[in-house]
């Protein structure tokens, strides 16, 4: 579920995004972001790479849309969005402290927090996270490209990927229990 929290306001930039224009997209995001943090703050969680990355993404989104037309970038803003998550993802993984991870432990005792499986766990989940964000890349770089899908369709293919990666999450991380 703390995953699924930090991921709400991409989740609300995408439908302001997908539905609106840039600026207000901007503005949801980074004001979602913002309950965020109290929220977090409020349960007494640390800060994640995923929450700093997002907040870093909508305060650069909020400046370049103070200074310039952001509407003009605008079909390069999913492009942006998603490459930053995927290569967050991928760097998490290639320094081998999966994203993941950092929820994880916050959920899980003290003493399984190094058990292999438990890591492995947070490297196939990570992996999985990894291939629906480079999917959400393909997505606005296919439409760029002239063969993509519709805005709307875009826009269903990744909420339905966000809370099938979600589900798939749940799903491995109880499988997982129950074989310990």
């Amino acid at each position: 579920m703390l995953l699924l929290v930090s991921f709400l306001p991409w989740i609300i930039f995408w439908v302001v995004l997908y539905t609106h224009n840039s600026e207000p997209a901007a503005l949801a995001g980074f004001l979602s972001m913002l309950v965020v943090l109290i929220y977090r703050h409020y349960k007494g969680r640390t800060l994640k790479a995923l929450e700093i990355m997002t907040l870093c993404n909508f305060i650069f989104l909020a400046i370049v849309a103070a200074f310039t037309e952001l509407d003009k970038f605008s079909r390069w803003i999913p492009v942006w969005n998603h490459s930053l998550l995927a290569g967050l993802v991928l760097v998490s993984l290639l320094v081998k402290k999966p994203f993941t991870l950092q929820y994880a432990r916050e959920m899980v005792p003290r003493q399984s927090q190094d058990d292999p499986l438990f890591i492995k766990a947070n490297y196939v989940i990570s992996r999985v996270w990894l291939a629906i964000f480079l999917l959400f890349v393909a997505l606005p770089v296919s439409r760029l490209l002239g063969f993509g899908f519709p805005r709307l369709v875009n826009l269903i293919i990744m909420i339905l990927g966000t809370i099938g990666a979600v589900k798939f999450t749940f799903w491995y991380s109880v499988r997982l229990r129950r074989q310990e």
